[in-house]
């Protein structure tokens, strides 16, 4: 019993961290789109595309994880 309460939540997360992965890839296209980071220094820049990078890595992993749970 304790253990399906356990997986319970832990796919509730799994879906909650999904979706707030996708917020903020959606909120940085947007960003990009309007312009909002034409000014930026490179290493603004950099650290941009880093945070993308990682973002979308998770996700993968997320989504990964979802995909192959041990039953």
């Amino acid at each position: 019993m304790a253990w399906a309460m356990l997986e319970w939540e832990i796919l509730n997360l799994q879906a909650e961290s999904s979706i707030l992965a996708m917020l903020i890839f959606f909120c940085y296209i947007v960003g990009v789109l309007m312009k909002e980071w034409k000014n930026v220094t490179k290493q603004t820049y950099v650290i941009l595309i880093t945070g993308l990078i990682v973002l979308v890595c998770s996700f993968i992993i997320i989504t990964y994880g979802s995909m192959h749970r041990i039953h």
